[in-house]
């Protein structure tokens, strides 16, 4: 009997070996080429992907996302956050949701952008559908996902309707372990502006929800259009991240961000030079992240 219960206690030992736990507390900025997906997944164990998609690496959900989500265990998604309804946003969001091993709970996408109807449409049998709009929040025990854009009537802000899917795009910022994590979409400079306006400075003691981010998720895939001095200078990332392929055809990242972010950023890498960026978001002194098998801080 003590011999069976070993070698039962040796198979259930080398099972777990094989078995990925998925690592909490970290962000991961994944390289899908021209587009963006990363993956959050809080100390409690909350799983949220914002933006799924590529226009230069054919079905990322299958051959970019699906293998990281795999790889380190992840087969329950609570929230799939989608910006806005660019192809390079959102093309790769039903082959994770159509895959058998992954189980995912809500989709949200931005309110008033209509060009969610298709995707929608084919995805609402499966999963719980949610219209982002601005002061929405989303939390567990250990983090906060506020959504500060678009605007909550999803329509009209000043009295000027907002018809650029990109400006419309949904932005949010983590707040986790005293972390900040802004995630811009494709917003350019008139939502930027008014992001500075409303957020920079908004509670008695002078807080400012997107005061000091340890990370930014450099809007637009670092076009000049957007990432202006005022919203930098507001946000000083530790780290900010591009999100673009090499040699595309838009030439992102634009020059002139490089700069700003030069001035503004303490480090900036982009997806197509470092691969899969993965932040660390313990509450130690120093931002740590790693690139490859090469960590930095």
């Amino acid at each position: 009997m003590k011999a069976l219960t070993g070698i039962m206690a040796g198979i259930v030992l080398c099972i777990g070996l094989y078995i990925s736990v998925p690592k909490r507390n970290v962000i991961t900025f994944l390289n899908v080429g021209q587009g963006e997906s990363s993956v959050f997944v809080s100390d409690n164990g909350m799983v949220c992907i914002f933006d799924a998609g590529s226009t230069t690496n054919d079905k990322c959900g299958t051959y970019n996302i699906l293998p990281y989500l795999k790889y380190n265990g992840i087969s329950h998604i609570d929230y799939i956050i989608l910006s806005h309804s660019d192809e390079d946003h959102i093309n790769g969001v039903k082959d994770i949701i159509d895959d058998n091993a992954i189980k995912v709970d809500n989709v949200i996408a931005a309110a008033g952008d209509e060009a969610f109807d298709e995707l929608i449409e084919e995805i609402s049998d499966s999963v719980n559908i949610i219209f982002g709009m601005e002061d929405m929040h989303i939390e567990d025990n250990t983090t906060r996902i506020s959504f500060i854009n678009p605007q909550t009537d999803g329509e009209e802000t000043d009295g000027n309707i907002i018809d650029d899917v990109n400006e419309r795009s949904i932005v949010t910022v983590i707040e986790t372990n005293g972390r900040k994590i802004v995630i811009t979409g494709d917003i350019g400079e008139t939502t930027e502006a008014r992001l500075v306006q409303k957020y920079g400075n908004t509670s008695e003691n002078g807080y400012s929800i997107l005061a000091d981010a340890d990370v930014l998720k450099v809007a637009h895939h670092g076009s000049k259009y957007s990432s202006t001095e005022e919203f930098l200078s507001l946000t000083s990332p530790k780290l900010a991240v591009i999100s673009c392929s090499e040699d595309n055809p838009y030439g992102h990242p634009h020059r002139e961000t490089l700069e700003r972010l030069d001035k503004y950023a303490e480090k900036v890498e982009i997806t197509y030079d470092t691969g899969a960026v993965t932040v660390y978001l313990d509450n130690s002194d120093t931002l740590t992240y790693d690139i490859f098998s090469k960590t930095k801080q």
